[in-house]
């Protein structure tokens, strides 16, 4: 078990920032200089001289009735529950103000948790001076430090926080979170997509049994990358939720293309994407073009249709069909419909991960991929090209992940995109590989002749 310690304060303080420094990692939280960046609860483990202890980063809280603020600050809230300790962080620059009242009084009175008080951005002594005035909170456990020149930090660290660890351990707290030696290397990485407002961090509260992100029924509300881990039937995952991807000319500011180059950087690193489409709207232009990115970057593709408990079954046969005949190139993707809200489909969703991964493990035996390659041939002969019929000789597995088949022959530069396909779906029915790209590499066989005559040649003359 482990300590946790959850950051909290108002938007812009450098909540995220200081989370990057003790975390040793830019990537984990996005950080920037506008408000709301951060909106989810990101937890990270932190190993620092050898005392282990969970970090979470909080959004920045705003005691406003609005919807979307209102369930912020629930996260906000669900984050100082689950934690042992609280670092409060406050502005120096801006001063003290009503938010850091409200904030501080719920601490207070409301969780009654160890505080450690942390004024930011004291670039000089007159700030520091100035931020006397946050004794005013009450808080007597307070540090100055300065996130963006990395001062104080090291001392807050091991003068402050350490000596605190040390002693939760001593006291042999029961900690509420046991995620010790967590390793994501070990877990499969499955990155879920999708347009804005389609249930994605629904579905990850449903697989966590939890309200872990926000939703809302606003689109763009998830705006960060973040790792879930989930144990099911005894295997690990790491679902990643990702920001909803825009086309280019939508992307109204710096956040959001930051947020969609992360998506994308997820998305290349994980094992399976799953493409989640709203079932009442039905597959649109912009998933489609989703899905043929993925495809180009070799990634394992579901398509779950959520909602689903609002259509019909017909409906769900025609969306089925419609995909199968009329976009064939993505026909050999697995479709199923769940429905996030009321945890309906989500077995099948994980027996579709479980046939993907499968294939992934698979040990094709290259005998019997000669066997299929020669009974292609036979059944529909390459083309001619240069007056010369195109001779494919052998073939054996170049990669699992993405997977990847390579035929070595004569003249296979000249095989055309008609017959490559051909090959691709003649291997892929064999093989029984759904929700998988095929990569087929030709190589060129040297011929052995050129090799001899040069080398009688230069004989000669030895």
């Amino acid at each position: 078990m482990l300590p946790i310690i959850a950051i909290v304060g108002r938007s812009n303080v450098g909540k995220s920032t200081l989370f990057n420094i003790i975390t040793n990692s830019n990537n984990k939280a996005i950080f920037y200089n506008i408000n709301n960046v951060t909106r989810d609860r990101k937890y990270e483990i932190v190993n620092y001289n050898n005392n282990k202890f969970i970090i979470i980063d909080t959004a920045g809280f705003k005691n406003i009735k609005e919807n979307i603020k209102c369930l912020i600050s629930k996260q906000i809230f669900i984050a100082i529950k689950e934690s042992d300790a609280v670092f409060f962080m406050v502005d120096s620059i801006t001063g003290l103000l009503e938010d850091d009242y409200i904030l501080a009084k719920y601490l207070k009175n409301l969780y009654k948790k160890d505080v450690f008080l942390i004024i930011n951005k004291v670039d000089n002594k007159n700030l520091k001076y100035n931020s006397y005035e946050f004794y005013k909170l009450g808080f007597k456990n307070i540090s100055f430090i300065s996130t963006a020149h990395n001062y104080g930090i090291n001392n807050f660290l091991n003068n402050k926080l350490m000596p605190y660890i040390k002693k939760l351990k001593n006291k042999n707290i029961k900690l509420k979170i046991n995620v010790d030696n967590i390793n994501y290397d070990n877990f499969i990485k499955i990155a879920i997509i999708g347009s804005p407002n389609v249930g994605k961090s629904t579905l990850i509260n449903c697989l966590c049994k939890s309200e872990r992100m926000i939703v809302d029924n606003k689109p763009g509300t998830t705006r960060d990358s973040t790792y879930i881990p989930i144990k099911y039937n005894d295997k690990l995952y790491v679902f990643i939720d990702t920001a909803g991807i825009k086309k280019k000319n939508n992307v109204n500011n710096i956040i959001e293309k930051f947020s969609i180059m992360k998506s994308i950087k997820e998305i290349k690193n994980s094992k399976i994407v799953i493409i989640i489409i709203d079932a009442e709207i039905n597959i649109s232009q912009k998933d489609l073009s989703l899905i043929y990115k993925i495809l180009k970057y070799g990634k394992s593709i579901i398509i779950a249709f959520n909602k689903s408990d609002k259509i019909s079954e017909d409906k769900k046969i025609k969306i089925k069909n419609n995909i199968i005949n009329k976009f064939k190139y993505i026909n050999f993707i697995p479709i199923c419909f769940i429905s996030a809200l009321y945890k309906k489909g989500i077995n099948f969703l994980f027996s579709l991960i479980k046939k993907i991964i499968n294939i992934k493990k698979k040990n094709i035996n290259t005998s019997y991929l000669n066997k299929i390659l020669h009974e292609s041939i036979k059944k529909h002969q390459p083309p001619i090209y240069n007056k010369y019929r195109i001779k494919l000789k052998y073939v054996h597995i170049g990669n699992y992940d993405p997977f990847t088949i390579v035929i070595h022959g004569n003249n296979v530069n000249g095989i055309n995109i008609i017959y490559k396909k051909y090959l691709i779906n003649y291997f892929r029915n064999k093989l029984n590989i759904s929700g998988t790209p095929i990569k087929i590499i030709f190589k060129e066989n040297n011929n052995p002749y050129i090799k001899d005559k040069k080398s009688n040649y230069k004989s000669k003359f030895k």
